[in-house]
């Protein structure tokens, strides 16, 4: 996760979006499928405070060392909205919310790929949490994170550097009442 990490994902969605405006069928590899309908009319909405969704008291659970909560400036692209909360514990170690919400088919395409892991290590699919999900850890497993997929709506989950990484289920339930909560703001 981190500045690298969004980075990465802004990457990723313009790529996306240029493969498919490019492609003409449209057609990528994802498990994005046919019952979840894309459009502005039914999109998500970016929520108003991100940080919200996870407390620092929640973040806290996960690495005991963070102190800081940062909303980041929301980023807005033609097919996707991101929205980012880090909660930052001691040098590099930290916590970090990553909401995101599809605008077109092109931005459904991108978040599916994200939901399927990222990062330089194992990726994990998991069942049972959305459309589609991945546990994944990067640097050795010193960054780990559970990034899930329901419906237009991506919730990424990492923490960095923490003396003992999360578990894929240690991170669950928190993704679960990410997702709890942001439905009860709409």
């Amino acid at each position: 996760m981190g500045l690298s990490a969004s980075f990465t994902r802004s990457v990723l969605t313009v790529l996306v979006s240029g493969v498919s405006a490019c492609s003409g069928d449209g057609s990528a590899k994802t498990t994005a499928d046919a019952s979840t309908t894309v459009g502005r009319d039914n999109a998500p909405e970016p929520p108003e405070d991100v940080c919200a969704l996870l407390t620092l008291d929640d973040a806290k659970m996960l690495l005991p060392m963070a102190m800081t909560v940062e909303q980041e400036q929301p980023v807005n692209y033609p097919d996707n909205w991101i929205s980012t909360c880090a909660y930052r514990g001691v040098a590099t170690t930290y916590v970090e919310l990553q909401i995101e919400g599809a605008l077109s088919s092109a931005g459904l395409r991108a978040i599916d790929i994200e939901a399927g892991g990222h990062g330089d290590g194992p990726r994990t699919p998991v069942s049972g949490l959305g459309d589609r999900a991945a546990f994944y850890t990067s640097m050795g497993g010193l960054s780990v994170g559970l990034a899930v997929r329901r419906g237009n709506t991506l919730v990424d989950l990492g923490v960095n550097l923490a003396e003992q990484p999360p578990t894929e289920a240690t991170l669950e339930p928190f993704v679960r009442l990410v997702f709890d909560r942001l439905h009860s703001m709409t």
